[in-house]
């Protein structure tokens, strides 16, 4: 077998009517050649023996020795077809030639045209075999006529031997060829049924492959279609009819093709096949189809075929259904534009990076917050950016370590951010997870500088609310304290004074009497001091000066003044009027300045206290110059009259400068102080609306400022409401003398103030009732409502008060006198007593001659 042509080559019928099966052989056509040219060189050998005379025979017995060389030639060039054809041709033209001249039909050379024409159709086809068979025929019919008519020349005889010898040769060839050609068929038709089964095997398997390739199809939605443009006629894959809802094995053309393209779409996809159909570009085309009621997106792709000339002849193309694909991607960029507008919306500013610090995502709010200028975002210079972020902090290197650590780490954590411009941000921060895997982090970051002031600010609302509820309590818990000493110490006084009657001047016990009576009032200050802080004393606020009450302050006290402690005082001439109790403003600077003395003393260096009173305005509601370690209230805008007291002691720290308004806290020795001074100074600040702050550090010093609000315009003095007289102040009322035998009820809890005021008014010439049940004094005025002249009830008394016990005298006798007695009085009890029918205020006496000056004078009334 050769690489040209194989002893069994196969090949298709071709347009010349070749058959299905032509095969043919080159060591055939050699061997056919070589019998040729044997036989030819026999037939001249049989010649010489049997007719040497016969000259003419053997000189055409080399045509078919010519003929084989020729073919020999044509085959040696590879044109097998032809060398077929030319040795074929050429034989059958030298036997007819042979049997024109040597014997016609009955020459011996005759024989060979059987053999000739199965040749023919052997090597060549069944047309070329029916041509020679038709030919020869006709050649054999020429023959007949010849030899009939006389036509065909006298050719000398074949002697009998050479016939039979040359027809034995033809029947020996003959054979052979015969049983080659039989040999060759029954290899044909094996090799036939070996083809067929092996294109059975084949088809199968191409079933079997096209059966895969329409579920891979359907199972990726990707169709494949093949477009005839010349017969417009589009062959459709089963997952392509199946896009489009069509049925199995449907065919279109680009008419039906463009009748699904949504309508939407018809200009855009039309355009495309255009360009693709001049070679433009390849056709790739994403558009919408109908399918029904339905809409579906598709992806067309397809390769045109062009011929030599540049015409479209074929396209090969797929469909895929990217219907979900496309759902998909709306849905992500809804959901893109969705977090877009969350993220600009939310008051954080939101920043996202990669594992390598890459910018992934930011919002609007991050660059607002950061201050950033669009460009550099937008640079995408991650180094640049930040530096920008690095230059605002208060400490970048903690900034950037933090931020490094983080990355090390996959926790989320929480800081707080300082700016040097003061801002304050709350940083927030969490790894960014993407289908199970850590990408970056996401960083937020909100701006909490205001919330942080307010809750500075707040804080110390706190501390003062806490501070102000603080000295509420301790105000009532001292005014409680207040009233039951101030009941004792009433009885003490009072009964000094009737001691003092009873011993006579000249006495040895008035010299001890004196004594108590000097004790009695260090314990009367006491508790005005502890009233003070409690707010519980009676205000006589009037639009005063301050300079006159400073300077008698002052005054008084240098005649105390310690020794080696030097006192400057500095007072303002444009110091502002202030709405003020003139007594209760030199208990401050009284207070303030005996605290100085004590801070001073002791000390190295000479102690010096300085006292200054100036005006202040203040117009913005900051604090005062000078930074303070504690303020108590807060200074709003307006002008204000400032007392302020400042030594050079040793100053406090904060802690203690917390504690000093603190009743009974003293940082002195004991003996030294009592731990009221500066509470009495705080109560007397709230009750003029007033303000206190304090300066002062270990070592460098104390100053007390003491803020007044100033009055710009003549404001009323404050008075009693309704023309409610108050006494025990030291009024200058005429004093009555004599009780003349009125009656009198004296109601009061303390039992020994009721035996007390007893014993005095009766000494005054008065019948007294008293009582230390206020039911009991009731019900003897029910019994006999005329009979008492003048009723002295107390306030403060457990279980009913002293204006309850008004209100049921009010309704048994109308105009019974009344008049009731407090230890403090406010501005409401003055108020609810005038409406009560309470004739006189009388404030717990001082005295007796006080107390009995306020009874006779209300008795001489009726």
């Amino acid at each position: 077998m050769t690489s040209q042509l194989s002893d069994r080559h196969v090949r298709p019928r071709d347009s010349g009517g070749q058959p299905i099966l032509w095969e043919s052989s080159i060591a055939f056509l050699k061997i056919s050649i070589a019998v040729i040219v044997a036989g030819v060189a026999a037939f001249e050998i049989l010649l010489l023996l049997f007719a040497p005379e016969q000259t003419e025979r053997a000189l055409f017995a080399m045509g078919p020795v010519l003929v084989a060389g020729v073919a020999w030639l044509v085959l040696s060039c590879g044109r097998i077809k032809t060398a077929l054809a030319t040795l074929g041709m050429g034989v059958w033209a030298y036997i007819t030639l042979i049997s024109f001249y040597f014997g016609g039909v009955t020459g011996s050379s005759i024989i060979i045209y059987p053999l000739t024409i199965v040749l023919a159709g052997w090597l060549v086809g069944a047309r070329a075999a029916v041509a020679v068979a038709v030919v020869t025929t006709l050649v054999t019919l020429g023959f007949v006529l010849g030899e009939t008519w006389g036509i065909l020349p006298a050719y000398p005889p074949t002697p009998p031997a050479m016939r039979w010898i040359i027809q034995g040769c033809v029947f020996i060839l003959s054979a052979a060829l015969i049983s080659h050609v039989v040999r060759s068929y029954r290899d044909r038709l094996a090799d036939v049924r070996e083809l067929g089964r092996d294109l059975a095997q084949r088809t199968a398997k191409l079933q079997v492959i096209e059966a895969d390739m329409n579920r891979a199809q359907a199972v990726a939605h990707v169709g494949s279609w093949v477009y005839d443009l010349a017969d417009d006629n589009m062959q459709l894959s089963p997952e392509t009819c199946r896009i489009f809802g069509l049925p199995k094995g449907t065919t279109g053309s680009s008419d039906s093709y463009l009748a699904c393209v949504h309508p939407e779409d018809g200009t855009a996809v039309h355009g495309a096949w255009q360009a693709a159909l001049k070679g433009d570009m390849p056709f790739d085309n994403e558009h919408r189809i109908r399918v029904g009621r339905r809409i579906r997106w598709v992806r067309q792709k397809a390769e045109l075929e062009f011929d030599t000339a540049g015409k479209p002849q074929r396209a090969v193309g797929t469909t895929q259904d990217i219907t979900e694909r496309k759902r998909a991607e709306m849905a992500l960029r809804r959901s893109e534009s969705q977090l877009q507008g969350i993220l600009s919306a939310t008051a954080d500013g939101i920043l996202a990076v990669d594992r390598d610090g890459k910018v992934i995502q930011t919002n609007r709010r991050f660059a607002e917050l950061w201050r950033i200028p669009p460009s550099l975002l937008d640079s995408k210079n991650d180094t640049a950016l930040l530096n920008y972020v690095m230059e605002q902090l208060v400490d970048p290197q903690a900034f950037l370590e933090k931020v490094q650590a983080l990355y090390a780490s996959n926790t989320e954590a929480a800081d707080i951010v300082n700016f040097k411009d003061g801002r304050i941000f709350e940083r927030f921060t969490s790894p960014l997870i993407l289908s199970g895997a850590i990408v970056g982090r996401v960083w937020s970051f909100r701006d909490i500088t205001e919330r942080c002031r307010a809750e500075a600010a707040r804080e110390q609302l706190e501390v003062q609310l806490r501070e102000s509820h603080k000295m509420e309590a301790l105000g009532t818990l001292a005014g409680g304290i207040a009233h039951d000493f101030n009941n004792a110490l009433a009885a003490v006084i009072g009964n000094l004074e009737l001691a003092r009657q009873d011993v006579g001047h000249g006495h040895p016990a008035q010299q001890s009497l004196d004594e108590i009576a000097k004790a009695s009032n260090r314990a009367k200050d006491l508790v005005r001091q502890i009233l003070a802080f409690g707010r519980r004393q009676v205000l006589e606020r009037k639009r005063i000066a301050l300079s006159p009450i400073v300077e008698e302050s002052i005054r008084l006290l240098r005649a105390t003044q310690p020794a080696g402690i030097t006192l400057r005082c500095d007072f303002s001439p444009d110091t502002p009027l202030v709405m003020a109790d003139a007594a209760q403003i030199g208990q401050v600077v009284i207070n303030l300045c005996t605290n100085a003395w004590h801070a001073v003393e002791g000390q190295a260096r000479p102690g010096v206290v300085e006292v200054r009173l100036e005006d202040y305005g203040h117009a913005t509601g900051a604090t005062h110059a000078a930074a303070s370690a504690l303020t108590l209230g807060n200074l709003r805008p307006g002008r204000y009259a400032c007392l302020s007291v400042r030594d050079n002691g040793m100053g406090m720290d904060e802690a203690t400068q917390r504690r000093i308004f603190e009743p009974f806290f003293t940082t002195k020795a004991v003996g030294k102080g009592t731990g009221l001074g500066l509470a009495v100074v705080h109560g007397i600040a709230q009750g003029h609306e007033g303000i206190i702050e304090i300066h002062s550090k270990p070592g460098e010093g104390t100053t007390f400022r003491f803020y007044l609000p100033a009055v710009e315009a003549v404001s009323p003095e404050i008075r009693e409401p309704g023309g409610l007289a108050v006494h025990g102040h030291g009024g200058d009322a005429p004093r009555p003398q004599g009780g003349g035998g009125k009656q009198i009820l004296y109601v009061d809890d303390d039992e020994a103030l009721v035996f007390l005021m007893t014993r005095l008014l009766e000494r005054q010439g008065y019948r007294v009732c008293g009582y230390t049940e206020p039911e009991k004094a009731l019900a003897a005025v029910r019994a006999d409502p005329m009979r008492f002249d003048l009723v002295v009830t107390d306030y403060s008394m457990p279980g009913i008060s002293g204006l309850a016990v008004v209100q049921e005298l009010k309704k048994i006798r109308v105009d019974l006198p009344v008049a009731m007695a407090s230890g403090y009085l406010t501005d409401d009890l003055r108020a609810k007593a005038l409406a009560a029918g309470v004739c006189e205020l009388i404030y717990k006496p001082n005295t007796v001659e006080e107390l009995c000056e306020a009874v006779a004078r209300l008795v001489s009334v009726r």
